[in-house]
């Protein structure tokens, strides 16, 4: 048999070996397109480190990645150099290590610093100054801030050893006790507050903590922002598992100074509706991803039934869920933090250590309640024009600012108002009008043509200018 006879007999031979043809074709064009368009995105800097040796390029991702850790390397160094800046002008703590990154903000830093006479560690944070804060980065507002801060000692409140302002370069500085055992975030993941960035960043599911854990520590968070809101605090807007700071025996609330810092917090898209009930829906964030090792979204403000399918603790803890997150069908509203402390989950759990806690003994200085007032309010008082606030930071409300109790020894004192300089002498009059005085016939002169007498004509007038008509 032929070979043209066996393709007439079967046709589909060579249709399928013309269709094979073509997609070897297509494959072949569709290589070197890609591999062309891969080195239009190659950049051509070699790589000096060890692993490559110079020989090979980097790809475009690659050579992103490299660019972004750069510059995080040089602006943790630059965080480095400011903080040792602030602590030789400070004289009381020395760097013991920078910590590693902590946080959502990309622009706050941690230092593990410890004090100059003493073996006890803190954390030092620095993040630059925020436009959106109520009140003047000056020292004065610094020196309120820690009076204010070192009033507010509460067992379930975390201690604020020191607020600085850097003015000059536009950053805060807050020192606070350093624990070990991290935060509830920590305690809730298996992570250690001294892990490294990709073992902190890359969380496996939570451990849900126990029902007895569960009302231990929110019962101890209720007391604490029952406690700031007696003493005339705004609402704590601050509050997540990462500023829940846990000890041997108790957790401490922090990030209270925050909100004084004009901070914007993480969980805004929850309560922006709801900025009334802002401690409450963050409070169930807390409460929701203890019992169940898992956040919810940021901007959730209700719980859906997938939520709850979830959600294995104990009937008690989902109780409690639906009575903070009231549903869309039901016809009440969020309840308040002082009915959430007086709630039967809660009630089991009886705080040892506020019973002999006395806080009508805690005042506020008298210095610090109007930079209460002022960020309770929101708004900064404009007294000049706006150009010249932007440069100088916000200033005080006339309230802060025409305060009268504000004692010596707590503010700088005020810089002397400036002299006022006198004008300056009119210029003295021309060589010849002080050489020749008025005569007499002229001052009579005038008094004539003041009472309208005509002028005699003159009869002889010598014009030495010799004018050519």
């Amino acid at each position: 048999m032929s070979v043209i006879s066996f393709l007439k007999d079967h046709i589909w031979v060579p249709i399928v070996a013309g269709c094979a043809f073509l997609l070897i074709i297509v494959f072949v064009v569709w290589c070197i397109y890609r591999r062309r368009h891969r080195d239009r995105l190659r950049t051509y800097l070699p790589l000096t480190g060890s692993s490559l040796n110079g020989k090979e390029e980097l790809g475009f991702s690659e050579s992103l990645e490299l660019s972004m850790r750069t510059r995080q390397a040089k602006e943790k160094e630059t965080a480095l150099l400011r903080c040792q800046f602030y602590l030789r002008t400070s004289h009381d703590y020395e760097v013991y290590s920078q910590y590693q990154a902590l946080g959502w903000r990309l622009d706050k830093y941690w230092f593990i610093v410890r004090e100059s006479r003493g073996q006890e560690d803190f954390l030092l944070s620095m993040l630059p100054y925020s436009n959106t804060c109520s009140l003047p980065m000056t020292q004065n507002t610094a020196l309120n801030l820690q009076q204010l801060f070192a009033a507010l000692k509460h067992p379930y409140l975390q201690f604020i050893r020191t607020v600085a302002f850097d003015t000059n370069q536009r950053y805060s500085v807050v020192v606070q006790p350093f624990s070990s055992k991290g935060s509830l975030r920590d305690l809730i993941y298996g992570t250690s507050p001294l892990d490294s960035d990709s073992k902190q960043n890359s969380r496996p599911l939570g451990r849900p903590l126990s029902s007895a854990a569960i009302a231990k520590y929110g019962r101890q968070v209720l007391e604490a922002l029952l406690f700031l809101k007696s003493k005339g605090f705004p609402p704590c807007v601050h509050l997540h598992v990462g500023n829940v700071i846990v000890y041997s025996r108790v957790c401490r609330l922090s990030g209270y100074e925050q909100t004084m810092l004009g901070l914007n917090p993480k969980l805004k898209k929850a309560f922006r509706n709801n900025e009334q009930d802002a401690e409450v829906i963050l409070f169930g964030h807390m409460i929701y991803e203890m019992a169940t090792g898992l956040a919810l979204p940021r901007n959730a403000s209700r719980l859906t039934d997938k939520d709850y399918r979830m959600c294995k603790a104990s009937a008690d803890v989902v109780a409690l869920l639906k009575f903070i997150f009231p549903s869309e069908d039901e016809d009440r509203s969020y309840p308040k933090v002082k009915e959430l402390a007086q709630s039967v989950f809660f009630e089991q759990f009886k705080p040892k250590e506020i019973q002999h806690y006395d806080a009508s003994a805690v005042t506020i200085p008298a210095v610090s309640k109007p930079l209460l007032k002022a960020v309770r309010r929101g708004k900064i008082a404009s007294t000049g024009g706006s150009k010249r606030r932007r440069e100088s930071g916000p200033r005080y409300p006339d309230s802060i600012a025409s305060d009268s109790s504000r004692p010596a020894s707590v503010l700088s004192a005020p810089s002397p108002m400036p002299k006022q300089i006198a004008p300056p002498p009119p210029p003295p009059p021309p060589a010849e009008t002080r050489k020749a005085a008025a005569p007499k016939e002229r001052t009579a002169l005038l008094s004539d043509i003041r009472k309208g007498a005509s002028l005699k004509k003159t009869v002889d007038v010598r014009d030495r200018s010799a004018p050519h008509i």
